[in-house]
């Protein structure tokens, strides 16, 4: 006869990363700081948003993933708004 072992289920995704999709820096401050603050969003992306789309619609393809039964793959716009962020080397200070 087989016990039943009560194991702790693993996390494969942390909970406060998959709040990422409504309270993120994508999410929020940057979709802000487009629709109503376009100086501030050009100074934080050191592009325009038209200048991003453009790039966007040229890299998205070779680099969005597929969703898994695992977890939801990140969006090609939040990797490439993570890397030009990065990219930037600023800390945002003068937003936030």
């Amino acid at each position: 006869m087989k016990r039943a072992v009560n194991r702790k289920k693993r996390v494969w995704i942390r909970k406060w990363l998959s709040r990422r999709d409504s309270r993120g820096f994508s999410s929020m401050l940057l979709k802000e700081l487009a629709n109503e603050d376009q100086e501030e969003y050009r100074n934080c992306m050191r592009m325009s948003k038209e200048q991003f789309n453009k790039l966007l619609h040229m890299v998205g393809p070779l680099i969005t993933k597929e969703d898994t039964l695992m977890r939801h793959a990140m969006p090609a716009q939040i990797k490439l708004e993570t890397l030009s962020y990065l990219a930037t080397g600023s800390s945002l200070n003068g937003v936030l």
